[in-house]
This record gives structure tokens, sequence and C-alpha cells, in this order.
């Protein structure tokens, strides 16, 4: 601010690159000669102070451009020096100051000499003017940034969730002002899904979730979980109803129920003043008709909750203040409890609580016994899930340092899969993920996918039957074969494999046959054990019969092959 000024002024000033400029000053009369048209030379240097000391008080620098535009003036240009048809200079500028109150024509360079500017800002002072003959002005700052929301775009999403059903807890503390959401909206990012998809509907911009997140925290005080103490039935039945629809019985009901509820709250404080006097005597409250979840968790009660007790039985204040109930409910807790941890350690290791995720990253905790399978722990979790039953549901076991994914097999049981996998946790980290796989059974319904005919070696089987064709092979001519030997065919084909200590992939050959497997990076190691027994006996004859036998140890070497 403080360089701004001083610019303003024609003062000394630092520049952003650290470097002071000069002050500035009235130069020398350039026309002083005599010479010039305009007759510039005959302005004495106490009219020119007097304009620079003009130019340099006006307040900014939006007036000092006014003064420039003011005093330059262009008409037709009157004579043409070049013989080209098209020329640069369209039109002749004249140029004036303020002498003695008089509007006085004099040449560029005196107009720059006086004022001690640059031609550069008089050029684009004049070029940019606007209709009302004057400069036009200084944009800088006055747009928002690039990398910033533009205001139509955060009004959007203010309109979007300021039309969200937000009500405010009945139970919560008078001075609160906080607004909760239905059950419906499961989290943020569910709300942000719903305000892209109308975006996309109307055809609009949206904003990232990043920003959605941040408008929603910084400007509204909403919640979207239900409070721990939810509302009062009665009380927003009565106020969702409309006051025409509203009955005299409905409003007398009403407000005795006010009266209970402060009638309720005195007992229960004075109760309070008491329990805290007295020791023998308890004080309790807890809500009848509540769910109580075991164990209890603030949040994701649907995938945390395994057991539910839910109260039975009447409560009276008179009688103890609940207290009998509340042994009742504790006792029963208690005896739950106390018969598991009195089971001995080897029946609690047959069953785990393990966590199951979702596509949308929550999870259930599920109790997994011991003889538990994948397909039927599927339908378990997809009846939690509330979802449809299907065949398609699988258990993908998932590593997600190692970017690997295996799914379970319907037979396989979980919790022994699951101590297979504790037992490389040390390495990675790893969890299991509910999901469908529509290609679940694609192995089995199309196995030329994975094992395709020009990896079986049929030539020899195929021979024995003249009317099949080799080069072709269909999928009832390899079942015959399986059926008629005994024994699936020769596989053969590369595999890529990666190396973690060179972090490439190598590709790799591999031999199925006489249910034996064989993998080498090398073609020749695997082309002794693709010949059938009668080759390999034949070639040993041969060697035999050709090889001179000169050594023993050659001998030997070659009946050993």
């Amino acid at each position: 601010m403080f360089n701004s000024a001083q610019r303003l002024k024609g003062l000394e000033y630092e520049q952003i690159n650290k470097k002071s400029t000069t002050e500035k000053s009235v130069r020398g009369n350039p026309c002083s000669h005599g010479k010039c048209q305009n007759q510039c030379g005959t302005i004495s240097d106490e009219d020119r102070q007097t304009i620079f000391k003009i130019y340099y008080d006006m307040r900014s620098h939006q007036q000092q451009k006014d003064f420039l535009v003011t005093y330059v003036s262009a008409q037709d240009k009157k004579r043409q020096y070049t013989k080209a048809e098209i020329s640069r200079r369209k039109v002749t500028k004249n140029y004036y100051l303020p002498i003695n109150g008089v509007r006085r024509k004099v040449c560029l360079k005196f107009l720059l000499k006086t004022l001690d500017i640059s031609e550069k800002l008089v050029r684009y002072s004049y070029e940019n003017k606007t209709d009302l003959n004057t400069a036009k002005s200084d944009c800088r700052g006055q747009q928002p940034p690039q990398n910033k929301t533009a205001p139509e775009l955060s009004s959007n999403v203010e309109g979007f969730i300021s039309s969200l059903p937000a009500v405010p807890s009945h139970y919560c503390r008078a001075g609160s002002t906080r607004k909760y959401l239905p059950s419906d909206f499961k989290n943020l990012s569910h709300i942000f899904r719903m305000y892209k998809a109308l975006c996309e509907k109307n055809k609009n911009p949206s904003v990232s979730e990043k920003v959605f997140k941040n408008i929603f925290h910084n400007k509204f005080n909403i919640g979207i979980h239900v409070p721990k103490k939810d509302k009062c039935v009665q009380c927003e039945k009565f106020k969702n109803t409309s006051e025409t629809d509203r009955s005299e019985e409905q409003s007398l009901k009403f407000k005795k129920h006010k009266v209970e509820v402060q009638f309720s709250k005195s007992i229960h404080l004075t109760a309070q003043e008491y329990a805290k006097s007295c020791e023998s005597f308890i004080c309790a409250s807890f809500d009848l008709q509540k769910v109580l979840n075991t164990p209890h968790g603030n949040s994701m009660l649907l995938y945390s909750s395994q057991w539910c007790r839910y109260p039975r039985g009447k409560c009276t204040c008179s009688q103890g203040v609940g207290y009998a109930r509340l042994h009742e409910t504790v006792e029963d807790t208690w005896r739950e409890i106390q018969t598991y941890d009195e089971l001995p350690s080897t029946s609690r290791e047959q069953s785990e609580e393990l966590a199951f995720f979702n596509d949308n990253e929550s999870f259930q905790l599920v109790v997994v016994e011991r003889n538990l399978c994948a397909s039927d722990l599927c339908q378990l979790l997809a009846l939690k899930n509330r979802t449809a039953k299907s065949v398609h549901w699988s258990i993908i076991e998932q590593w997600n340092d190692l970017g690997l994914e295996r799914m379970l097999e319907d037979h396989e049981y979980v919790l022994a899969a699951y101590k297979d996998m504790k037992m490389f946790s040390c390495h990675a980290r790893f969890k299991f993920r509910f999901r469908k796989e529509f290609r679940k059974y694609e192995f089995f319904h199309h196995p030329q996918q994975f094992f395709p005919y020009g990896m079986l070696n049929i030539e020899n089987e195929a021979s024995r039957d003249e009317n099949k064709n080799p080069a072709n092979p269909s999928h009832l001519q390899v079942e015959y074969l399986v059926i008629q030997d005994g024994m699936c065919p020769v596989i053969f084909s590369h595999v890529w494999i990666r190396d973690d200590k060179k972090k490439i992939w190598i590709k790799t050959y591999m031999l199925l046959r006489d249910q034996r497997l064989f993998i080498s990076q090398k073609i020749q190691s695997l082309a002794k054990f693709m010949r059938t027994p009668k080759e390999q006996a034949l070639e040993l004859l041969v060697l035999l019969l050709v090889l001179p036998l000169k050594g023993d140890r050659i001998t030997q070497k070659v009946i050993r092959k």
C-alpha cells in the first residue's frame, strides 16, 4: 500500500523485485531547438512544472489515465508516405496540454518529457477508452480467482442443502440450534450423490465432493445421524399437523402431554438430588420403547448391532423410579455375559466376529461359526443388508497393499480361510468384501474362456478317431476324450508372473500333464515333459545305439535320463 501511494505521487518506491525506481521529474524540453512545428519550445519551465504537479496530485491512477484520454484526439490522416495500399497508420493523433487554462497543441515527445511517462501508457489509455471518452477501469483484483468456486455454484449448493428436511431435536437443550436429517439420509456422501444426480438431471454444473462437504460443515449446523435423544412421537405428530386440521381433542391431549412432561421432569430432578444425598437410593431413567443395542454404539448401529434387547413390562415412578425394571434388565444381560465367560476356550475359538465391507465402505460385524460356508454367509449378509437374495453374492478376500483379490468358493469355510489369511497379516493388510460377482460361475458355463482349445494338445488322442477334426476340436470332443481316457488333455500355454524384487512381469511357460504342473521360464526345459512315454523310450534307445560307450560316466548319465 505504501509503494502504491509513492508510485501515484511520482516518488521513489520499491518494486516487487526489490529494486528501487527513480523519482519522477520534469525532463528537459525536447523542442528547445525551435524546429518543432507546434512551437513547443516557447512553453516555459514554470508552466511545465504546473502541469506536472497537477498530474501527480490526482488521487488515483484512473484519474491520471482519464487526463491522458481527455488531451488526446484522433483525426483522419491527410497524407500517406508509404506506397503500399495498406498502411499501418490509420489516423493522425493530436496531443494537447492545458497552458494557462488554454488547450494548446503539443507534440508527443513534449508530452512524455513533461509528465515523465512512457508512450505505451498514452497509447494503451487511448486505445482502450470507453464510449464516454474515459479510460478503461482497472479490472485487476475484481474477478474471482480461477481456482475458487464460482458464487453461482456455491449458492446452488446452499439452496440444495436448505431444501433438505432438517428438523430440530425434541430432547436436546433449548439453546441448541442444530438440526437433524431423517434416517433416509445415510451419510454426507449419500447426500452429495443426490445433489449430483439433481444437477445432471437439470443439466447444471456441479461442485466437487470436497467443496460440497466444506460448505455443508461451515455454513450449516445440520447433523447426519439421528441424535442420541430422539424426538417425541406425540410432539412431532402434533407439530406436523396443520392448525386447520387440529381438533379440540388433539389440542387438549397435547396440552395434557406437556403437563405430564413437566411433571415427570420435576420428579426426575427431585430424585436426582435425593440420590446424591442418599447412597442407598438409585435414580435411573431410560426409554422403554427404545431398542437397546449390545454392544452399544453411537453410529452405524445397522452394521454393528448383533444382539438387540427390547425392554418389556411397565415402569412406574412410584416403585423406586424404575429400579425394579433396571435390576431385571441388568441381571438378564449379566447372566448372558457370565455364561459366555464360563465357556471353555476351545468352544469360544469355534466362532469369530468378522467385518464384511460393502461397496460404499460400510461394514457389518457377523459372528462366523466354524462350519459356516461362504454360500450360507452370503445369504445371511443379504438378509442383514435387506437386499434380494441372489446366487451372484460373493465373499471376496482382498489384499489392499498387494492389489490382489480372491473369491471364496461356495463350499469353502469362511473361518478357515480367515485363519489362513491371518498367518500372512504381518506382511500385508487384508479384509473381506461382500459384493456381487456376475461371472462367479463363468468358469463352469464357459470354460473355453479360461482354457482355450488352442492350449490343448489332443493331436494324439484325436488321431484315434478319424471323424474328429484335431485342428478345431469341439466341446463334445474334449468331453469324449476325458471320459474315454479317464484323464484331462495336456494343457500348455504361457503365463505372466510378477517379480517383486525386480518389479517386472516375466513370461513363464506352464505345462499341465498327468496331474502334474510344470512351470519354467525356458520352453526347452518343458520340451522333454511334453513327449509321450513311448517317444521318450524310443529316444533313449537311439541314444544308447548311437553314442559310443567309451566312458561309464556318459553311459550312466544317458541311462538316468
